[in-house]
């Protein structure tokens, strides 16, 4: 298990908290969704954590646009009374949380997704190392 665990933290809209600019900043929604997956792309994050707690159920489009482009897991923090929860997971949630979030449980959870997820890329390597490795010799049987 890694010693430290990148995330990207998102709301609803792909703007990211603290990430605010100085004045000018482009808040229109085609700026911070780049601006989203640009770091994505340059931070290659081990989890992306949405917080859709407000998103009044427009969340689901939001992690199928991130599905499309990367297969990072995704850990939605949602409303205490979150009625989208299964929605979220078929959309490719790896987990959901209720808020307010303990952060005890909340690094649980990360650390959960991170161990398998790392598994299931080991898993995928060792399959696709066995798909493309010459058979040997020996173990071809003669007709």
């Amino acid at each position: 298990m890694p010693a430290a665990t990148t995330i990207v933290v998102a709301r609803e809209d792909f703007s990211i908290p603290g990430g605010e600019e100085r004045e000018g900043a482009q808040s229109e929604p085609a700026a911070l969704e780049n601006r989203f997956f640009s770091l994505l792309r340059e931070s290659k994050p081990d989890v992306v954590v949405l917080d859709l707690s407000r998103a009044n159920g427009s969340g689901v489009g939001m992690i199928l646009k991130i599905r499309r482009q990367s297969s990072v897991p995704i850990l939605v923090v949602c409303g205490p009374n979150a009625d989208n929860v299964q929605d979220y997971r078929i959309a490719g949630a790896a987990e959901c949380m209720a808020s307010p979030v303990d952060v005890v449980t909340f690094n649980e959870v990360l650390q959960q997704i991170v161990l398998v997820n790392s598994q299931a890329s080991g898993l995928a390597t060792r399959e696709a190392e066995v798909l493309i490795s010459p058979v040997s010799t020996s173990s071809r049987t003669r007709t």
